[in-house]
Order: structure tokens, then C-alpha cells, then sequence
């Protein structure tokens, strides 16, 4: 039980309701530990939640902040806080508004989605405008002469030429994405993750990525994969803009 409390708690705090307008709030047996402002997804069995995850095909709600949980749960990698534990009963916002912590900066009115698709097992997903997210992964190390082709939806990106070793051209593949991803008028987050091989493109609307091909010179070309996830939709939208990764934006859900 929390023993100690703030003589001037925070204005906005996780999980915790923004205003005092109409809302649903079910209660629910948590089937696993949730912590607070976590989405939450319907359990395996009725009347059970669960936390979001990358499985997760349709949005239930969102775990409030309960000042008589306990605090000072480490949950994940860069996460702290309070939670609902395994066989406790969860008050699950579904309509209403409640703040929720966001992985990027996000704008006013913006549609909201739980990232799952930025999930691993050691941190829980937070909330995005992000619909999607698609990686390509190339196989192997680049060599000096290829040259690096692909489509998003069906127009080219500027062809990449081998750039002084493989880390680099990576970098350059993602610059010339991002080129075509703003000519297009596409918001999106390119990250490149040198060790894996791979770049992650999370768009706020549907892209399709194809025609990924890495050639040799004049050689036989050989095929980058690309996979896609999709995030998992709120249906709601952000009321309040947030100011980057791990700040609180006010979401607005309307579940029937």
C-alpha cells in the first residue's frame, strides 16, 4: 500500500483521468502485472486484461492510476512506476479522457495507436500517432560497387551507391528515404539499427515498400525483405500535443 504521498502532486499524472467529463471505467482482473496508463487488451478469459502486445489485434482500454497501489515497480528497460498486480482489479478507462505516456512528439488531434510494433520484451508500448511501422532487413555486409533501388508506393528513392563501408551506406539508404517520404508528404520516424542490418520506417499513414533490390555492379542482384506491423488503434485521438519521447499527452477514447 502507497504510505507516502506529494503535498502538490503533479497536474497531469500517467494513467490518471485529464478531466471531469463523461466516461466509461470497467473494472477488470489484471491476468498479468499492468501498470498505470498501460493499454490494455482483453484477457484470455472474459472478464480478464491484459497488457498490450505486439499479438494484439483490438484495443480494449487504458489502466488508471490507483494512488492505493503500490509504487516503485520497475517495469522494462527506462520504465518506473506504480502497478496494478496479477489478480487485482484494474479500473479500465474506455471513454473519457485519461494521460498517457507517448514515444515521440505527438500533435494536437492526431490519431492515437498503442506502438506495438516497437515492442520487446523488456520495454511495454507506449502511445504513438504512428500507424505503422515497416523494417527492411539486408542480409550480409554492402561491398564497394552495389548500388541500393527500391519503391514507397511505387515511386523510387534517389539510387544508393556504396558509401565507404556498410554502417555508412545504411545511413544513406535511410537518407534517401526520408527524401521520398517528405517529397511525398508522409509524416514518419527512419531509424537504422547498424548491428541488425535493418531500417525501421513508422509512418503515420499506410506506406508499401518494394522492389528492394541490392545489385552488384553488373552482377546478379540479390532481394532486402521488408515486413510490416501495424499498430494497434485506439480509435481515440491525442487532445493535447506531448513534447517528445516519454512525455504525457491527453488521449481521448470513445470504446463502445
Amino acid at each position: 500500500m502507497q504510505t507516502v504521498y506529494n503535498l502538490y502532486p503533479s497536474i497531469g499524472i500517467v494513467g490518471g483521468l485529464a478531466d471531469l467529463r463523461n466516461r466509461t471505467i470497467i473494472s477488470q482482473i489484471a491476468e498479468s502485472d499492468i501498470q498505470f496508463g498501460q493499454a490494455v487488451v482483453s484477457g484470455t478469459i472474459a472478464g480478464k486484461v491484459l497488457p498490450a502486445g505486439i499479438a494484439s489485434t483490438e484495443f480494449f482500454g487504458v489502466a488508471l492510476y490507483d494512488a492505493t497501489k503500490e509504487a516503485g515497480f520497475t517495469f522494462g528497460v527506462g520504465s518506473t512506476g506504480s502497478l496494478h498486480r496479477t489478480g487485482s482489479m484494474v479500473p479500465t478507462i474506455r471513454q473519457g479522457a485519461v494521460y498517457v505516456t507517448t514515444n515521440r512528439t505527438v500533435a494536437y488531434g492526431s490519431a492515437a495507436y498503442v506502438d506495438v510494433s516497437n515492442l520487446t520484451s523488456t520495454l511495454r508500448p507506449l502511445f504513438t500517432d504512428l500507424a505503422e511501422a515497416t523494417t527492411i532487413t539486408f542480409v550480409g555486409d554492402f561491398v564497394a560497387s552495389n548500388t541500393i533501388d527500391l519503391n514507397i508506393n511505387g515511386v523510387a528513392i534517389v539510387q544508393v551507391t556504396f558509401a565507404t563501408n556498410t554502417n555508412s551506406t545504411l545511413q544513406a539508404v535511410a537518407t534517401s528515404i526520408s527524401n521520398r517520404l517528405v517529397a511525398a508528404g508522409i509524416t514518419a520516424e527512419v531509424v537504422v539499427d547498424t548491428a541488425a542490418r535493418t531500417i525501421r520506417i513508422a509512418t503515420v499513414s499506410d506506406i508499401t515498400v518494394a522492389s528492394i533490390v541490392v545489385a552488384l555492379g553488373a552482377g546478379t542482384p540479390t532481394t532486402g525483405a521488408a515486413t510490416t506491423v501495424a499498430n494497434l488503434a485506439t480509435g481515440g485521438i491525442f487532445e493535447t500535443a506531448s513534447t517528445g519521447a516519454g512525455t504525457i499527452a491527453k488521449l481521448v477514447i470513445n470504446k463502445p
